[in-house]
């Protein structure tokens, strides 16, 4: 699961290992979040993340996901807003 201000690090780091036992198994990787909208992996100094293709110092890697928390690649189904805050503030 990504959320604005993810460290791309931690999303990108183990695509290489993933990659290579892709070749021997077969693997499905989901990146979950709250809308299917681009997701920032850093935050600008302000606190917000500057709209894509808008010129600035600050150019943030945006990563698309595959899925949204209500509708998770486990075909669960909907859930409802407010088991997705309680799950979010766990996290």
């Amino acid at each position: 699961m990504i959320f604005p201000g993810f460290e791309a690090l931690d999303l990108v780091g183990p695509h290489n290992p993933l990659n290579m036992l892709s070749a021997s198994y077969s693997l499905k990787l989901s990146i979950i979040a709250l809308t299917m909208d681009p997701v920032p992996a850093k935050i600008n100094h302000t606190g917000m993340a500057p709209k894509p293709g808008v010129f600035s110092n600050y150019t943030p890697l945006y990563i698309t996901p595959t899925h949204t928390i209500d509708k998770p690649p486990c075909g669960l189904g909907k859930r409802m807003k407010s088991q997705t805050f309680v799950r979010l503030t766990f996290i």
